[in-house]
C-alpha cells in the first residue's frame, strides 16, 4: 500500500520538476520544428486540413501528422489551439515516463529500485530539457519505455497471455516509429 504513496510523490516532483507553463512554451525555441509541430495541429483543428499556411497558401509539413494528432491535437481540441497549449500533452508524456520507469525499476529490483529508476529518470538532462519543448523526441521515448515495460510483463506471464502482450508490445513500437520515423 506504501508504494501508492511513492508514485504519487514521485509523480507530482516530476510535475513540478518538468512544468512549463503554456506562456512560456509559447515562443517555441526549436524552429522549425517545433513550429510545425505546433502550427499544423492548430491547421487541422480550424480547417480540416494537416498543413502550415504560409503567404496565404497551405504548405505541407515536413513530418508525418502522426505526432501532431496523437499528441497535440486533443490538447488544443480541449484547451484551444495556441501554439503554447501543445506543451501539456508533452508534459503529460514526460510525467507518464517517470512512472513507467518507476514499474520497470520496480519489477527489476523492488520499491528501491523503482524510486532510483525514476529519480534516475529525472537526473538525465536530455530528458528534462526536452520535456519542456515541443518536440517528439520525450513522447517517443516514454513510448519505448512502456514498450520495456511491457517486454517485461511477457516474461513473467504465461504463454496464453503473451500473445496479447506481444501485440501491445509491438503496437507501441510502431506508434513510436510513426512519431519519430529518424
Amino acid at each position: 500500500m506504501l508504494w501508492r504513496y511513492q508514485i504519487i510523490g514521485l509523480l507530482l516532483i516530476a510535475t513540478i520538476w518538468m512544468a512549463r507553463s503554456p506562456y512560456s512554451a509559447s515562443n517555441l525555441e526549436v524552429p522549425p520544428d517545433s513550429v510545425e509541430y505546433a502550427i499544423a495541429p492548430a491547421q487541422m483543428l480550424e480547417t480540416g486540413h494537416y498543413q502550415i499556411v504560409a503567404e496565404g497558401r497551405g504548405l505541407p509539413p515536413r513530418y508525418p501528422p502522426w505526432f501532431s494528432i496523437a499528441v497535440i491535437l486533443p490538447v488544443y481540441a480541449l484547451l484551444g489551439p495556441e501554439p503554447g497549449n501543445a506543451i501539456i500533452g508533452i508534459t503529460i508524456f514526460a510525467v507518464a515516463g517517470v512512472g513507467i520507469a518507476w514499474a520497470i525499476g520496480r519489477k527489476i529490483s523492488g520499491v528501491a529500485g523503482g524510486i532510483l529508476a525514476a529519480l534516475g529518470l529525472l537526473a538525465v538532462p536530455t530528458y528534462s530539457a526536452w520535456a519542456t519543448q515541443v518536440m517528439s523526441d520525450v513522447p517517443c521515448a516514454v513510448l519505448f519505455l512502456a514498450g520495456c515495460w511491457l517486454f517485461l510483463q511477457i516474461r513473467a506471464h504465461a504463454e496464453s497471455v503473451q500473445l496479447r502482450l506481444f501485440w501491445g508490445a509491438g503496437f507501441l513500437v510502431a506508434l513510436a516509429t510513426l512519431f519519430r520515423p529518424v
